[in-house]
């Protein structure tokens, strides 16, 4: 079958499968490097989960060449061999566009019209898709698939992922003085103060209307916290006044925080609670950042008692049960005296379960009771991914 230019061919039915093919191709190819050289295991792998489909879109995509599927997949062999061919006489990866416009100009030339899609199309279609286009920072939509990723990607590596929720202060009455253009000027402005008060590894979109939101990947509360009263410091000072305020007062900018997983085990619960802190920050006087459950904890601690024992390092073994548990530290009571700052071993007996997971801490708190009894905070210093993992899983089963 002859490839046919796109303009030339009618709409393809709304068949389900083809559509999420679609959808998911269109949402990675941005992502793939095409020059990889593993771009056809990742193909591949995209083909096991919705078909050929794929490499019928794929070449459409980048080609604006349409085939039924049973072609395209053949075309797609063709093609994958001869990419193969060209680096290995370059002795260099060869980008998937420069090996489809050779494939269709030199080796199957009889196609009418096979248009390449250069970078920068590729750059302004990735930006209509993910940009918003006021403000240019990512819209909705990149957001939520990142979020939900990210966290995904925290919980594997057991690391702390903070949002900010961020809401322009008054801006209704700053619309209605001064006009939506202008109300539109002012959103940018501040959506540039944000974005230079972040790190590259930050990624900051519009929620929606005036309120925008920044993921901070690997960031504790405590960071989280110094990042928002940055970005806080970095609006107030774009100087972009607002004439109903007395003495000529600029927008300003209220701030929540949330952490995973001290506050929240998915995406949307996470966007909750900093939407909660950020409420707490509108009722504190705006201008501020406010923090979920005023606390910096970055860890979900359960309260649990659990046996075990501690051994200050180069000393002899003793009893404990714990208070308060979780992988970033464990509150505990002991007949042993552990001055701060002392190194400890403690393996806790996992209760119902044959395991025993083994952390070794530095101690950061002690008091002593009228009992005799000691309580003492330890925070981790080292604990095995193994024995994490068990911790977590035992923890995730508490109430």
């Amino acid at each position: 079958m002859r490839g046919q230019d796109v303009s030339a061919v009618p709409t393809r039915s709304g068949d389900e499968i083809a559509a999420d093919c679609r959808e998911s191709l269109y949402s990675r190819l941005w992502r793939l490097d095409l020059s990889a050289p593993d771009l056809d295991e990742q193909l591949a792998r995209l083909a096991r989960q919705y078909g050929d489909t794929v490499y019928s879109e794929l070449i459409h995509r980048v080609s604006h060449l349409l085939f039924e599927v049973e072609d395209a997949r053949r075309h797609w062999e063709a093609i994958s061999q001869h990419r193969a061919f060209m680096q290995r006489r370059l002795e260099a990866p060869v980008d998937l566009r420069v090996a489809l416009a050779s494939y269709f100009l030199h080796v199957s030339p009889n196609f009418e019209d096979p248009r390449i899609i250069e970078s920068s199309l590729l750059e302004e279609t990735r930006a209509s898709v993910y940009r918003d286009e006021l403000t240019g920072l990512y819209n909705y939509r990149f957001f939520r698939e990142t979020l939900d990723r990210e966290v995904e990607r925290h919980a594997r590596h057991n690391a702390p992922l903070s949002l900010l929720m961020v809401d322009v202060d008054d801006f209704k009455s700053y619309n209605d003085a001064c006009g939506h253009q202008a109300g539109h000027t002012a959103l940018t402005s501040i959506a540039d103060a944000i974005s230079g008060s972040l790190r590259t590894t930050d990624i900051a979109a519009r929620f929606g209307g005036e309120e925008l939101a920044v993921i901070l990947p690997s960031t504790p509360k405590a960071g989280a916290q110094k990042v928002a009263e940055r970005m806080r410091n970095f609006v107030e000072g774009a100087g972009i006044v607002h004439p109903s305020r007395p003495e000529g007062g600029s927008l300003t900018v209220s701030i929540g925080v949330a952490t995973f997983p001290a506050d929240a085990s998915a995406g949307g619960e996470l966007i909750q609670r900093a939407d909660q802190a950020l409420y707490q920050a509108k009722a504190d006087g705006k201008n501020g950042v406010w923090l979920y459950g005023k606390s910096l904890r970055s860890y979900r601690r359960v309260r649990k008692s659990i046996t075990g024992s501690l051994r200050p390092l180069s000393s002899e073994l003793f009893a404990l049960k714990t208070i308060t548990v979780s992988d970033g530290g464990v509150l505990f009571s002991t007949n042993c005296s552990v001055e701060r700052g002392t190194l400890v071993e403690l393996r806790l007996h996992l209760p119902d379960s044959e395991q025993a997971v083994t952390f070794v801490g530095k101690v950061v708190h002690q008091t002593k009771g009228r009992d005799g009894t000691i309580e003492a905070a330890m925070k981790t210093v080292e604990i095995s991914p193994i024995d994490r993992r068990r911790l977590l899983e035992h923890l995730a089963h508490c109430g």
